[in-house]
């Protein structure tokens, strides 16, 4: 069983849609806002952006190999550079998705509040934004079950 911060923020992160769509709910309810029960399709967009955005973060890159390495210092340094570069693809990968993310966050707010946007793009908020999200939380944990 993992501890500490690692495991705290990935258990937080399952958490976060809930709170933030109970939050937005009472919001909604309490200003009498059109679009009542399409709070959580956002919060999920925005807590799969959090998710993505957390997936960018890199460790330092693998130093370059000395002259005078020997044999094993040389395979551990490949390794090392094997999983840099496996990091470093699920961060490109990050970094793309949350920007589409910023797009349909941005989309299912307005058309939250008025009909003629939703009339522009026919879209499935609640399906899309929980594929959305669940793409978010397996690449969390697939980095997470890289080595380091």
């Amino acid at each position: 069983m993992r501890h500490g911060l690692d495991a705290t923020a990935r258990q937080l992160v399952f958490v976060l849609p809930l709170l933030m769509g109970a939050i937005e709910y009472t919001l909604r309810v309490g200003f009498d806002q059109p679009g009542k029960d399409e709070f959580f399709p956002i919060s999920l967009i925005v807590a799969g952006i959090g998710l993505f955005v957390a997936l960018t973060i890199l460790p330092e890159a693998p130093r370059q190999s000395e002259p005078r390495e020997s044999e094993v210092e040389q395979v551990e340094r490949k390794e090392r550079a094997e999983r840099y570069r496996q990091q470093a693809l699920v961060a490109k990968t990050g970094v793309w998705f949350a920007v589409g993310g910023v797009a349909a966050w941005i989309y299912l707010l307005a058309a939250s509040f008025s009909d003629k946007v939703r009339a522009i793009i026919p879209f499935y908020p609640l399906m899309g934004a929980s594929v959305y999200y669940l793409l978010g939380a397996v690449l969390t944990e697939w980095k997470a079950r890289l080595p380091k």
